[in-house]
């Protein structure tokens, strides 16, 4: 299964996975001079993804297994690409705070560039919940993602992408209003029946003399 490329959405300005292109497991691809379209998932507008190498996923997947990245570490790279694709931090801020970070996730950086920090934000969110979830320690963690091969674990990556993608074309359907309930020809005459005997017994109280 490929990693879908990010696109950026020229109507509503959301990242999203592209339908159009994905990667290989391992492959990299530059893309300059290339216009790629498709459809955004929320709005239904058109989605192009910005110029650029990409990386696959197995850039982080092969740095999560080294002995120097912790759950802080992947936690902070976390929150650097998600200022960098909300832009709230720019290009050279997040350089300069990826280079206080371990070398394997300063490769990852250098790997996905600024153009995939949602995309990179979102690979790490997956990896966290699937080993690092429920406070798991570091060690329980780390023996749970070497017990995978690289390609298991990509795999998980990649299902969980889709379930996200799912879930933004399933929230953008617009729910239908149920339509009025109609009373069937013989519910609505007894309704007028009763609504006449009702009327019919009002009048007759009303003409009743009344007491001294």
């Amino acid at each position: 299964m490929n990693t879908p490329l990010p696109q950026v959405c020229e109507r509503c300005g959301k990242v999203s996975p592209s339908s159009a292109i994905g990667l290989a497991p391992g492959a990299s691809v530059t893309l300059e001079g290339i216009l790629v379209v498709s459809p955004c998932p929320y709005c239904g507008g058109q989605a192009r993804i910005p110029e650029g190498r990409y990386e696959s996923v197995r850039a982080i997947v092969e740095a999560i297994r080294s002995p120097e990245v912790t759950r802080a570490e992947l936690e902070r790279l976390r929150a650097i690409a998600k200022g960098v694709s909300k832009g709230t931090t720019d290009d050279q801020q997040a350089t300069n705070q990826v280079d206080e970070l371990s070398a394997p996730l300063a490769r990852v950086w250098s790997a996905f560039g600024t153009g995939q920090a949602q995309l990179l934000a979102a690979v790490i969110s997956i990896i966290l919940m699937l080993y690092f979830q429920h406070g798991a320690e570091e060690e329980t963690a780390r023996e749970r993602i070497l017990s995978q091969q690289t390609v298991q674990i990509e795999q998980r990556i990649f299902e969980e992408l889709q379930k996200t993608q799912q879930s933004a074309l399933a929230a953008k359907k617009p729910t239908k209003p149920k339509a009025p309930t109609r009373k069937s020809p013989q519910r609505q005459i007894r309704a007028a029946n009763r609504s006449a005997r009702r009327e019919e017994a009002a009048w007759k109280r009303r003409q009743k003399p009344r007491g001294d």
